[in-house]
Formats: structure tokens, C-alpha cells, sequence
């Protein structure tokens, strides 16, 4: 019998179902379990791209990892010296003081290229190598080819012009693009997958002298909603879908050509009603608790922009 690969949205409920994480997309066409895709840890706002496989197997960061064995009874001093000398080429030295456990405590040993390397016993364990041994690995790696890396730049609403500083060679790369104004500047891929976007475009922001538009999200679990104003609103909705840690849905929005009216609604909005509290990511301070009285005033606003 022929192997059948899972459907493509069974994967992705799973990806999406995964505890403190939310996932960002695919990093290249869905064909199995191998396919590789990204996360987002809402908890330490860590990024990380593996296969679908390996991220469900795997759940949580590396942090989250780290802060699970935190919890876990210490590895005896003399394991975790032979588990260091295990990896070849690499000799313990010293602890960089007292040893505690794996996680807490840092050691110092002689890398493969006969550098000093100082690091978490943990990571040590795990085979860490000085950061320039490890910089000459990431330079051979090329996870994913340049080409699938440049249609999912184009996917991200920026134009692709060139790769910088020698070519590509993971998603650490720099690269330079242009928004739709025409403003080119240089990033990488790990930004652009993060939500950060045109610096020229920030620098502006809202222009209430332009047709702009109010809208409504809600939160997947129905206890926030986030009322924003944009004068382009499908490119703030993209962003903001890549940069909010966890699902979302338009509910409303509401267009004019009086950009002025619109700021003010959104202004009427965040006097009336309590903040979630949110910090830490893009648009998180325009979040605010689901209340019946914010239902009904988006209800009210709707109907009277339906009017005029």
C-alpha cells in the first residue's frame, strides 16, 4: 500500500494546538510530516523552525526545555563530566563556580579547535561548541534553498532585491527588500518571519489626513478583543497575524475617507473600555477585555457609519 501523508490541516490543528506556542506558517510547500514549519514560544518569544515531526515531538523552546530540567533532581558531578568528554575533541576544564545542576550551573572547556568555550552545562551536554566553530557550522547549513526562501519573502508583502554580504545562507542572512511606498532597507529572514517591516513606513505611521479604517479582532478564545486604527488595513492585519501570539479573526471594520473621525472612535474606544494589559508585542497595548457594553459599542458604531 502507498504511503499516505497526513492532510495538510490535521498537521496544522496539531502545530496549532501545542501549549504556549503559536504557529507562525509553513517554511515551504506542506507534502508530509517532514515538511519543515515555524513556531512561536508566547512564553520566552522564542522563534523556531523545524519539521512538523519534530515540533510536535518536541514541545516548548529550548528555554521551556531548560526550565523543565531546572525542576528535575541534579546530575552528579562525575556524569556530568564524562557527558561532556563524551562529544569528541572537547575536554572539561572547571566549573565556573559552585555546581548546582545542569541548567543553573556554567563550565568551561577546551573546544575542538583548542579555543576556551564557557557555557551552561546544559548546553555543554548537548555538545556546544565555541561560537566560532559554531558560526562555520551555520555557514555549511543551508536548511532551506535560496529560492523557497525568496518566494516566501515575496509572500510577506515586501518586494525581494538582493541577498547582502555574500549570498545566502540560512534565515540569519541579510537581505534587502522594498515595501509598496518604495522604501528599500536591510533585514533577514528571521525579522521579516517576526513582523518587522518597512522602518520608513513605522516612522509615519497613522495619517489621519488619509482614508483609514477602524477595526475589530477578536482573540480565538473570545476574552480579548483589539480595536486598531490603519490607513491600509489588509497589510496591518497581515502583520499583526504574524506578530500577536496567539489566533485571531476579524470581526468588523469600519472605512471612511475622514481619517480624523476614525482616530477619534478609536481614542472613544480605549477611554471607555479596560486594557487586557498585553506588553511585549506589536499593536499588544490596543488589546482590551470582552465585555457585553464594547459588543454592543462596536454594534452602535457600526450602525451609524452604516448611515451616513
Amino acid at each position: 500500500m502507498p504511503f499516505k501523508a497526513r492532510p495538510k490541516s490535521e498537521v496544522e490543528e496539531q502545530l496549532k494546538a501545542i501549549p504556549n506556542s503559536y504557529f507562525i506558517g509553513w517554511s515551504e510547500e506542506y507534502r508530509s510530516m517532514a515538511t519543515r514549519a515555524s513556531l512561536l514560544c508566547t512564553v520566552h518569544g522564542v522563534t523556531r523552525e523545524a519539521t512538523a515531526s519534530d515540533l510536535l515531538r518536541k514541545a516548548g523552546c529550548k528555554e521551556c526545555g531548560y526550565a523543565t530540567m531546572s525542576r528535575k533532581r541534579g546530575i552528579p558531578v562525575e556524569e556530568v563530566i564524562r557527558g561532556i568528554e563524551s562529544h569528541p575533541g572537547i575536554r572539561f576544564l572547571r566549573f565556573d563556580g559552585s555546581y548546582v545542576n545542569v541548567v543553573l550551573s556554567k563550565a568551561t572547556v577546551s573546544c575542538v579547535c583548542g579555543k576556551e568555550n564557557t557555557a551552561t552545562v546544559s548546553s555543554l551536554l548537548k555538545g556546544s561548541k565555541c561560537a566560532e566553530c559554531a558560526s562555520s557550522n551555520r555557514s555549511d547549513k543551508q536548511r532551506t534553498p535560496q529560492a523557497q526562501r525568496e518566494e516566501q519573502i515575496a509572500k510577506m508583502g515586501v518586494q525581494f532585491l538582493e541577498w547582502v554580504d555574500g549570498g545566502y545562507k540560512n534565515w540569519e542572512s541579510p537581505v534587502r527588500v522594498s515595501c509598496t511606498a518604495g522604501h528599500s532597507w536591510e533585514t533577514s529572514v528571521n525579522r521579516l518571519m517576526r513582523g518587522c517591516r518597512c522602518p520608513e513606513c513605522a516612522k509615519t505611521g497613522f495619517d489621519p489626513g488619509k482614508a483609514a479604517s477602524l477595526y475589530f479582532l477578536m482573540s480565538g478564545c473570545g476574552r480579548w478583543a483589539k480595536v486598531g486604527i490603519s490607513n491600509t488595513l489588509q497589510s496591518r492585519l497581515s502583520k499583526l497575524k504574524r506578530a500577536t501570539p496567539f489566533a485571531t479573526h476579524l470581526v468588523h471594520h469600519i472605512t471612511s475617507s475622514n481619517g480624523h473621525h476614525i482616530r477619534q472612535l478609536e481614542v472613544e474606544a480605549h477611554k471607555l473600555f479596560e486594557s487586557a494589559g498585553f506588553t511585549g508585542f506589536d499593536g499588544a497595548t490596543e488589546w482590551l477585555k470582552v465585555t457585553d457594553e464594547l459588543l454592543q459599542w462596536v454594534m452602535d458604531k457600526s450602525k451609524e457609519a452604516s448611515s451616513l
